[in-house]
């Protein structure tokens, strides 16, 4: 089985954000979620099915919802 390596863009905007929330709060909350979403996302573009699909479903929402 090959391992897989997950790269993430450290100038992308959504990493930026994550940093900054990072340094404001290392305990936030938000930085839970928005790692299993990367990690989700990643599996998912690979074609490969992710363990809680209502879960994820949940945590877009929720950021679609603090997006307005």
């Amino acid at each position: 089985e090959t391992k897989r390596i997950l790269e993430l863009n450290p100038d992308h905007p959504v990493i930026e954000t994550m940093n900054d929330l990072f340094a404001a709060d290392k305990k936030n909350p938000k930085l839970a979620d928005y790692s299993e979403l990367l990690y989700d996302q990643a599996l998912l573009t690979e074609g490969i099915a992710i363990k809680d699909p209502t879960r994820f479903a949940r945590l877009v929402t929720d950021l679609m919802v603090q997006a307005n």
